[in-house]
């Protein structure tokens, strides 16, 4: 470990510091890695939340980031990226679905979409159509598995709730 850290320190002291995009490019690529390698097995306590905490902490990124926002409960795993939501009946969107990237944490609240509702939920992107909002993802703890499994989310089909999702901070920033 203290190798690797003075093969960077040096990398930096030579090439200059990793742009920010790049250094949360290969958070997420761990992040990702991490849910790959425990594709059917129970993470930590077998919660949803447990999965997204145990793989940003094994990536090197902070599990939280902050107080839940906007309500107790609704974690904050990062940067905000995209929030897409229903609002007085209408859709609404913050940011685009090019703004995700593998490796992200959505955190979704009240969600209806299709035929999958959750009243709290937290899943990790594996990969994003960036067209449609097609979002495929691991996740913990959805219908009575309380393993790691895949799965996907359309976006454009929420018709209820709120959907956050999240860019993993490096533990040393």
């Amino acid at each position: 470990m203290r190798c690797r850290r003075i093969l960077a320190l040096c990398l930096i002291l030579v090439l200059g510091p990793a742009p920010s995009s790049a250094l949360a490019s290969s958070l997420g690529d761990r992040v990702v890695a991490f849910c790959l390698t425990h594709l059917g097995q129970r993470v930590g306590n077998g919660e949803c939340a447990g999965l997204a905490f145990q793989a940003l902490k094994a990536a090197g990124a902070r599990p939280r980031t902050g107080p839940d926002y906007p309500n107790r409960g609704d974690y904050v795993w990062g940067t905000p990226v995209l929030v897409v939501g229903i609002q007085d009946g209408s859709a609404v969107r913050v940011g685009t679905y090019s703004d995700v990237q593998p490796g992200d944490v959505i955190q979704f609240r009240n969600v209806r979409i299709g035929r999958f509702h959750a009243a709290h939920h937290t899943a990790v992107v594996e990969s994003i159509d960036r067209q449609s909002g097609l979002i495929n993802a691991f996740a913990q703890n959805g219908g009575g598995r309380r393993f790691v499994f895949r799965v996907s989310y359309q976006l454009g089909k929420l018709s209820a709730g709120w959907i956050r999702i999240y860019r993993p901070v490096p533990t040393a920033a």
